[in-house]
């Protein structure tokens, strides 16, 4: 028996009204044979596709810089603390704080990179899922990229358009890396936030200052190394039903 050749998105966005039992429910994916594609829109995209395979390794680039600096930050710390609670002693407090200024400066470089390419990567991403022909997109690749700047906003927005991206790529489920690492983010800051209070309104408890810096810091590496492979993922799905190859 010969096998069915799989229809292409330009085949099934040619036709006029849908009557394809393969088609999803809400008519905004169809089965192809292999996988689940998007139907294109008949108003087409105001922008081609451009692969953000680039993007994507830069921010990975960036991303691995700033978890190398948040990995020596946290060693630092954690010698700090052992040395406050008895644990260390004075030359292991010194060798550690040699790690302190390179720690600072990967870490400084990695998120300042990181504040540039993934708003960029985000943009290009929801623009791409456009030309591919996905509706009903709840974020605007301008509003997807700026989510990060905003105040408050930006503890939600970032990772509900990256599940968005991913959602809309892949055309499967939530991916559980996104939503950790959004838990992660907002671990991170709860411990911050403890870790002011105690600053302003206590005396003497460095070594519970220090163990929050420490949980800050590990939280954020967490969120920021979980980010890594959406990052890959997305590209590669998109690259995929673009018809690029790596």
């Amino acid at each position: 028996m010969a096998r069915a050749i799989p229809r292409s998105v330009a085949d099934y966005g040619a036709e006029g009204r849908i009557s394809d039992p393969l088609y999803s429910p809400d008519r905004r994916w169809y089965w192809d044979g292999l996988a689940w594609q998007p139907v294109p829109s008949k108003a087409g995209s105001a922008h081609p596709f451009v692969s953000e395979m680039p993007l994507a390794t830069a921010a990975t680039i960036v991303i691995g810089v700033a978890l190398v600096g948040y990995f020596l930050v946290v060693v630092g710390q954690l010698v700090r603390l052992a040395a406050t609670l008895g644990l260390a002693g004075s030359a292991v407090t010194a060798g550690s704080a040699v790690l302190s200024l390179p720690g600072d400066l990967l870490l400084f470089g990695g998120l300042l990179g990181g504040a540039i390419t993934i708003p960029m990567w985000m943009h290009r991403s929801n623009r791409n899922l456009r030309a591919l022909g996905a509706e009903g997109l709840r974020w605007s690749p301008g509003l997807a990229a700026g989510g990060w700047f905003i105040p408050l906003a930006n503890l939600f927005i970032p990772f509900s358009a990256l599940d968005e991206l991913e959602r809309f790529a892949r055309g499967k489920p939530d991916s559980p890396f996104i939503w950790v690492s959004w838990a992660s983010m907002l671990q991170a800051w709860l411990f911050a936030a403890l870790f002011t209070v105690v600053l302003i309104a206590t005396t003497g408890l460095d070594a519970i200052a220090l163990a929050l810096v420490v949980a800050a810091e590990s939280a954020w590496m967490l969120s920021w190394a979980l980010v890594i492979p959406v990052l890959r993922e997305v590209a590669r799905a998109q690259d995929a039903r673009a018809g690029l190859t790596h």
